[in-house]
Parts: C-alpha cells; structure tokens; sequence
C-alpha cells in the first residue's frame, strides 16, 4: 500500500496566494518555463475553500484531461484527501467530492461549447481553472459571469496560466495592475523560495 502525506507543503509564494482576498487571482511562474506548481496549487485553493466554506459549490475546470491531472496519482486529489475520507470529512462520487460542511468540489473539461452548455446549468461559487490560456476566451467570460453572479460570500476565480504575457485574454483580462479586485501572482513550488 502506497504510503500518504499528511500535509502537503507550499512555499512562501504560494503560502501568500492562498491567503490573499482577491476576487480574481492570476497565478504565474515566478521564472518562465520552470514549472510552479500552480495545479497543485489549485487542488490545494479547492480543499481550503470546501473545507472552510459551508456549502460552497467549487469547480475545477481544464480544457482537457483534467481527471489525469488532478484527481489521479500521487499529488492528486484522491491523495491529498486520503485522510479526510477516513474520518468521513469528505466523500468521493463518480465527478465530485462532497464535504461534510456541504461543499461540493466537481472537476470537469471544457473543451467543447456542449461542456460549457453543462456547467452553465450548475451553480458554481468558485472557479478554478488550469491552463487558463487553453479555455476559449468566450467560455471563461459565461463561467466568470456566473460565479460573480454567486451570492456565496467566498466566490472567487483563480485562474494559474503558463504566462500572463503569451495568453493573449488572459493577459488582456488581468493585466500587469488589473482592475480592483484581480491579482496576479508569480508563484514558485515548495522547496524554492
């Protein structure tokens, strides 16, 4: 049996973009091409958000693969809430996981308009997206609608990207000093800074 980490570390910057209160936060690599561990990140932003927030609905989007990325293997969703659903805190179905609070954690991919028709149907509170650059434009601005729409006090959109600059909406949309309310952050993985 495949032994499970407790606790999960962050570095510094990612210990600060977890605590930051922007409504709309950006995550970048620090040092471009160098991976940051901006996934793991997101897994880590949508177990503090369920476990915290009584019953907040949160959506982990990709364009693609999003099952192989974050709920499978090692860092994985599955892995890092091991211990929580030994203690019956947290409940895995088929395409989501339910906490005990209430909350909901739902993965899916958004690579076709039939799949952005699906999650319209479905209250979503926050958004988090990987590979942010990868999701047409006019998908994200129907989501960001929704969620901004949510009356659940911890609605947020935390989007990571590979660069804000090569992402052309995604650069457009928050900017080098974004509007009131967006943040962007470079981040470096644990054991960096």
């Amino acid at each position: 049996m495949a032994r499970h980490r407790r606790e999960y570390p962050v570095s510094r910057s990612q210990f600060a973009a977890l605590q930051t209160d922007a409504k709309e936060l950006l995550l970048t690599s620090r040092v471009a091409g160098v991976p940051a561990g901006t996934s793991y990140l997101l897994r880590a932003f949508a177990i503090r958000t369920c476990a915290r927030a009584k019953g907040c609905s949160v959506l982990l989007l990709q364009r693609s693969e999003v099952y192989q990325r974050h709920v499978a293997g090692p860092a994985g969703l599955m892995a890092m809430l091991w211990e929580m659903q030994a203690h019956g805190f947290a409940e895995v179905a088929q395409d989501e996981i339910r906490f005990a609070n209430g909350s909901t954690l739902q993965w899916a991919s958004c690579a076709r308009d039939s799949d952005l028709q699906r999650l319209m149907e479905q209250r979503v509170d926050v958004l988090l997206i990987d590979e942010a650059e990868d999701v047409p434009e006019a998908h994200f601005a129907r989501l960001r609608d929704a969620v901004m729409s949510s009356t659940h006090p911890e609605r947020r959109i935390v989007a990571a990207a590979r660069s804000a600059a090569t992402a052309t909406w995604v650069g457009k949309h928050w900017g080098l000093n974004g509007p009131t309310g967006r943040r962007g952050m470079a981040v470096e993985p644990a054991g960096v800074d």
